[in-house]
This record gives C-alpha cells, sequence and structure tokens, in this order.
C-alpha cells in the first residue's frame, strides 16, 4: 500500500474514531445498558485510534499533512460535545494526537524544537483544567494556538534543535 493510500485511510479512521463511539455508546446502552454502552464508546474509540496510529506510523515518508492529522483529529473531538461526562476522554484523544503528531513530525523533520513538546502537551492537556470561557471558545482557541505553533516548528524543520 502506498503511502498516500495509508495517509488516506488513517484520515478516515481518525475521522470514524470522531463519529463512531457515539454510535457504540447509543447501541450499547441501548441493549445492555449504561456502563455496557460507555465501554462500547471507548473500546471503539481505542480500536480506530490504535488502527490509524499503526498505519501512520508505517509510513515510509511522513508527509507534514500526515503529521498534523492526529492533532487535527484530537482537536475535533475535543471541541465535539463530550462523548463522556467529564474533561478526561477530551485531554486522552487531544492528548494521544499531540503526542503522535509530534512523533511523526519528528521523524519527519529529524529534530523537533523542545518547546513543541511543551507546548502540545499544554494543549492536550487543557481540557482537564479548562472551562473558562463558555462553550467550545477557550477550547477552540486554544487548539488554534497550539496548531499554529506546531505548524511553526514543522515549517523551520528541526532547524533550532533547543
Amino acid at each position: 500500500m502506498t503511502d498516500r493510500w495509508k495517509t488516506l485511510l488513517a484520515a478516515i479512521l481518525f475521522v470514524l474514531a470522531v463519529l463512531l463511539p457515539w454510535a457504540a455508546l447509543a447501541l450499547g446502552w441501548y441493549r445492555w445498558g449504561l456502563e455496557q454502552g460507555l465501554w462500547l464508546g471507548a473500546g471503539t474509540l481505542l480500536v480506530l485510534l490504535l488502527a490509524a496510529a499503526a498505519l501512520l506510523w508505517r509510513l515510509d515518508t511522513v508527509s507534514w499533512l500526515a503529521a498534523s492529522l492526529p492533532y487535527l483529529s484530537g482537536s475535533a473531538y475535543t471541541l465535539l460535545p463530550d462523548l463522556l461526562p467529564g474533561p478526561t476522554d477530551d485531554a486522552a484523544f487531544s492528548l494521544f494526537g499531540a503526542v503522535l503528531s509530534a512523533l511523526l513530525a519528528r521523524r519527519r523533520a529529524g529534530n523537533l524544537p523542545r518547546w513543541v513538546w511543551v507546548v502540545l502537551l499544554a494543549v492536550a492537556l487543557y481540557p482537564l483544567a479548562g472551562g473558562f470561557l463558555p462553550g467550545i471558545v477557550d477550547e477552540g482557541a486554544v487548539e488554534l494556538v497550539g496548531y499554529l505553533l506546531f505548524l511553526l516548528a514543522m515549517r523551520n524543520g528541526g532547524e533550532a534543535a533547543e
């Protein structure tokens, strides 16, 4: 399978990881109860995320688009209404996406500034402390700033090691 197809399939899996856990939650809740629905939704999310990550990790040449996909999907999940009550699932998905994006970008560029890790981790963990502004305004702003800084670091491509 070519890198283009792997990237496309990973993008589809990330979109499904944002959407399908809702269906799994509803099905599990209807069929077996709320607790089983939550487990089914979380399991669906985990399987799809790991499959997408495995596809991206197996790329021969990592493009910047491929490196950005996990971060963008984590941001999308954070901005959508909560699948599970509380910020834990948002922070977990966002952290997974941020770390995977940073690892893929490092693989692509060879070296990334250390501050990129700090920014990505801060953005990923923000949902745990967020909620200062109503709705998705604060999370959206934090995700946007984090992504712009990530793009800046990727554009520099590891020119500044520190």
